[in-house]
């Protein structure tokens, strides 16, 4: 897998890139800024690398990301795959950390104390994605979920699942009898708030 590691250097803030993110470079103490396009790059970067399975080819990942929990130290995940370089001139491990507390993640969950980062279980994934869909922001500019509604206002799961390629792919990946897809798609949407 390759991971693009082409960052601007840090001397932002440009008139062309809004300021997305404003931090202490937690070497040199200087103010650093990061452009929107920066931020996307970092969590999209993350979130390639938990979900493609990078440890298959670093031993040292592999026995990281493999402790009780999950979590996948940020320090470890720097030195060890292309991202390091690439985000070592805004600060390192909290780089990681305030993008994704920024911009958020569907897929990478970050420890409570921000010191490392895990994928989330299929579950939480698809609920993500299923609330994402009916929520406010989406549901009214989403026409097609619309017309997916009987006259009660029920979307049936089982077509709002198929017709959307994010959360066929997450139910794909369950991976098992239909009844174990379907049993994942009841405990998302009973999970949910």
């Amino acid at each position: 897998m390759q991971v693009d590691v082409n960052f601007a250097p840090p001397s932002f803030p440009s008139s062309t890139q809004p300021i997305a993110l404003s931090r202490v470079h937690s070497v040199t103490r200087a103010s650093v800024a990061m452009g929107e396009a920066d931020v996307a790059r970092v969590v999209q970067q993350v979130e390639e690398l938990l979900v493609s399975g990078f440890e298959r080819g670093v031993p040292a990942l592999q026995r990281e990301a493999h402790q009780a929990d999950g979590f996948l130290p940020i320090a470890s995940l720097l030195h060890y795959s292309p991202l390091g370089p690439a985000v070592w001139p805004f600060g390192g491990v909290g780089v990681v950390a305030d993008c994704l507390r920024a911009r958020g993640s569907m897929v990478v969950e970050l420890s409570g104390d921000g010191s490392a980062v895990r994928k989330m279980p299929l579950r939480v994934q698809l609920r993500n994605q299923l609330e994402f869909l009916f929520s406010d922001n989406n549901y009214h500019r989403d026409l097609h979920l619309q017309l997916l509604q009987d006259e009660e206002g029920f979307a049936p799961l089982d077509q709002v699942v198929r017709s959307y390629a994010q959360l066929s792919q997450l139910v794909d990946a369950a991976r098992g009898p239909a009844a174990r897809r379907a049993a994942l798609v009841r405990e998302a949407v009973s999970s949910s708030a």
